[in-house]
């Protein structure tokens, strides 16, 4: 399993309004964290301006995406391994 930087994991908390130790890898961003699309666009402009990266605009993240899929997609990107 993909671990979850503590940057990242923030970011997440923040968007969501819980605290970072209520997130785990499998907890589901839509299902879970309640977080939408208005949310993912948030979240994407602060990975985007924290590791200056462009995350691309569509299909990043599978359906009923968790924080370890975000994670590890995030990784990729960060990584240079998917392209925009």
């Amino acid at each position: 399993m993909t671990t979850i930087e503590p940057w990242l994991l923030a970011i997440i908390a923040k968007q969501a309004g819980v605290e970072e130790s209520e997130i785990s890898g499998a907890t589901k961003l839509a299902d879970d964290l309640k977080l939408d699309s208005l949310d993912e666009i948030e979240i994407v402009m602060e990975i985007e301006g924290a590791k200056d990266v462009v995350i691309p605009a569509n299909d990043w993240l599978p359906e009923g995406a968790t924080v370890a899929d975000m994670a590890a997609a995030v990784e990729k990107i960060v990584a240079g391994t998917v392209s925009p």
